[in-house]
């Protein structure tokens, strides 16, 4: 079912402006509520999901070399967001002083 759908402007009374008033603020309520309803991943979930693929592909590798630089990156995604996660309780401390 579309939030976002269109009717006809003779059901609805008033002048044009009520009627763009009235639509555009359905607009903004419709975006909204998509907003709130999309699915999404902050980049430590991103990075982490990554590292878990990696060391999936890795434990599954028969080439030796590639399974190493797989484990490789997988170490490099978890250090990311290890960084990440620290340099963000670092702000939250310094916004609180």
């Amino acid at each position: 079912m579309r939030c976002c759908s269109r009717s006809s402007a003779s059901a609805h009374t008033g002048t044009a402006a009520q009627e763009l008033e009235r639509r555009t603020r359905k607009r903004v309520v419709c975006a909204l509520t998509a907003i709130k309803n999309e699915d999404t991943m902050t980049a430590r979930q991103f990075l982490l999901t990554e590292s878990t693929y990696c060391r999936e592909r890795a434990a599954g590798c028969a080439d030796r070399f590639i399974a190493e630089e797989l484990r490789r990156l997988a170490e490099e995604f978890e250090r990311t967001a290890a960084a990440m996660e620290l340099a963000t309780r670092d702000k939250i401390r310094q916004n609180a002083r």
